[in-house]
């Protein structure tokens, strides 16, 4: 489907899933011939192709005019078998508005699929086929949609075909991430990690500081480390600082304050210093010092009143992100 290519939803109000068979169950016997055939006579009509998902019936096409004609002849033959259309969920949807809609009907297939007994991973593998059809082009909903569901059932076979296509999906690196790190991935990605973060691909730098969250604050990769100690001196975004820092603060506190001063002494940026300063804290550093760096700007004044008030304890980091 284009993104101009609209599409008409009917959705009869038939309780069960259209099958391939001649007879629509729950419908007392009623043939189902007439609607086949309708269906088959609304493609010539201008729709592209016709096709089901349980209770919905979908015509795809270029002319609304024409999917509208092929909606109402789908309705008459739907009357016939003396079931009726629902027409609050009846509409011609173009571009971005149907491209929502399917995407909708896909999770709902793959959340069917799991929840069977036994659980069904057609649907699941589908979405992924789709989505590593044109990596670029998954949405951030899809893949915010994949991740929880293939780590919940460890449904982790396909993850080397996403690992190929992940510098192809910036806009999913937060939960590819996380797919990464689950199902223990992240141990044969370290080279390529540090590969994708200093080539083109990595100039999008938030990207690159949530995949770096793949890797867990137990667990140090050697390369993976000297990567953020070097990014954390050079300067970097928020996002990228914060990870280097904690992690860095995690598996090597003795480099990571090191680090953490040398970037301090020529960091202006408020929220920049209050990161660095809580990753020092974590790292073992003298309170005074921690102090100094958030009396300096106003902004963090509250952080350090509620540090003085635990008595510079160090701060919890929150089980997502720390990645165990």
């Amino acid at each position: 489907m284009g993104r101009s290519s609209p599409a008409v939803r009917a959705n009869a109000t038939f309780p069960c899933v259209v099958c391939a068979g001649d007879v629509l169950p729950g419908s007392r016997g009623r043939c189902l011939a007439p609607l086949q055939q309708e269906r088959g006579r609304s493609e010539g009509l201008g729709a592209a192709r016709a096709v089901r998902w349980m209770d919905d019936i979908w015509l795809f096409g270029r002319d609304p005019a024409r999917l509208r004609r092929a909606q109402v002849d789908l309705q008459d033959a739907i009357h016939s078998l003396r079931l009726s259309v629902n027409a609050a969920k009846t509409d011609v949807l173009e571009g971005h508005d149907a491209e929502v809609e399917v995407q909708q009907r896909e999770h709902s297939a793959v959340d069917a699929g799991l929840s069977g007994s036994p659980k069904d991973f057609d649907a699941l593998d589908a979405l992924l086929d789709r989505v590593l059809a044109k990596p670029e082009r998954a949405s951030r909903t899809t893949l915010n949609f994949l991740s929880p569901r293939m780590r919940r059932e460890k449904a982790y076979g396909r993850v080397p075909e996403l690992a190929a296509a992940a510098h192809r999906m910036p806009q999913g690196a937060d939960s590819l991430a996380r797919i990464f790190r689950d199902s223990g991935s992240w141990r044969e990605l370290a080279d390529w990690y540090v590969q994708y973060a200093t080539s083109d691909w990595g100039r999008i730098e938030w990207s690159v500081a949530q995949l770096g969250t793949m890797f867990p604050s137990s667990e140090e990769p050697a390369v993976v480390s000297e990567f953020f100690a070097a990014r954390l001196v050079e300067g970097a975004t928020l996002s990228m600082t914060a990870v280097a820092a904690q992690r860095l603060a995690a598996w090597d506190p003795p480099t990571a304050r090191a680090a953490i001063r040398e970037r301090a002494a020529k960091e202006e940026h408020p929220l920049q210093r209050r990161v660095l300063s809580l990753a020092a804290l974590g790292a073992g550093e003298e309170p005074a010092w921690v102090r100094s760096q958030l009396s300096e700007f106003e902004d963090n004044l509250p952080i350090r009143e509620f540090l003085e008030a635990t008595s510079f304890k160090k701060p919890t980091v929150v089980k997502d992100f720390r990645g165990g």
